[in-house]
């Protein structure tokens, strides 16, 4: 089951009036959001997976978040343990925030929750998390509830992220054992780049030299087994990520 929904931080004492102690979580399982089967990610590059997408209808500026496990009795092993987070503007371009680790719930009614990933500002109208890592159930993934400290963002549109994604081009995609980055219309600097595979786990790092608007690196992968990888690039305060095919 994927569903969508915003909280806001301002709004609990109106809309939680009514309970004594607003941020503990009970330990019915049914008031968890649970994936037992892999789907096709909305963002492309992390393929089939446990996630669960947040459209909150505009975009928004986002600080803070909170994060409660799966908090059912006998049930925790479904509790999510290693995130990926990313967010959008438009739901097509997506941009990594980052990875968060989550403490396993205690089935407690006096659970309360932890303190999640900092947006730092960023304007997005939809967040992805996406579940790489459980606590050891044997199939489902789950979390009980996300709030997240947002507030109306300018109507703006903030397209230095969008432009940004499109700076980048991987070319032969799939391929053999070798393929080129190419870098058009970026600041002249050193960019730092990673390969990881479809787990997270970093198996690549290095330096991108730019010193021309059109400027390319060889990426060499002919030690790495066959499969799916993201190729990641620090730009500034974004990383921009795309999704790699290496075949034997």
């Amino acid at each position: 089951m994927k569903f969508s929904c915003l909280l806001f931080i301002l709004s609990l004492s109106l809309s939680l009036s009514a309970q004594q102690f607003p941020d503990r979580h009970s330990t019915d399982i049914a008031d968890s959001w649970t994936s037992c089967t892999p789907t096709e990610n909305p963002n492309k590059v992390r393929e089939e997976s446990h996630w669960i997408m947040y459209d909150f209808g505009n975009e928004y500026t986002l600080q803070g978040s909170t994060i409660w496990n799966v908090n059912g009795y006998e049930h925790t092993d479904k509790g999510a343990q290693d995130l990926v987070i990313d967010y959008s503007i438009d739901g097509q371009n997506w941009i990594e925030l980052g990875y968060h680790t989550l403490e396993q719930a205690p089935a407690s009614s006096y659970y309360v929750g932890e303190e999640g990933p900092n947006f730092n500002g960023v304007n997005a109208r939809y967040v992805i998390i996406t579940s790489l890592s459980n606590y050891g159930h044997a199939t489902c993934h789950g979390l009980s509830e996300v709030r997240f400290e947002a507030t109306i963002a300018s109507t703006t549109t903030n397209t230095e992220e969008i432009l940004a994604d499109n700076n980048i081009n991987i070319s032969p995609n799939p391929f053999q054992n070798t393929t080129q980055v190419t870098f058009t219309d970026m600041e002249n600097g050193d960019y730092n780049y990673s390969v990881v595979d479809i787990s997270g786990k970093q198996v690549m790092t290095g330096t991108a030299s730019i010193t021309s608007d059109n400027a390319t690196i060889p990426l060499d992968m002919s030690s790495f087994s066959t499969g799916s990888y993201i190729f990641k690039l620090q730009y500034g305060s974004l990383t921009l990520s795309r999704k790699i095919q290496l075949v034997k």
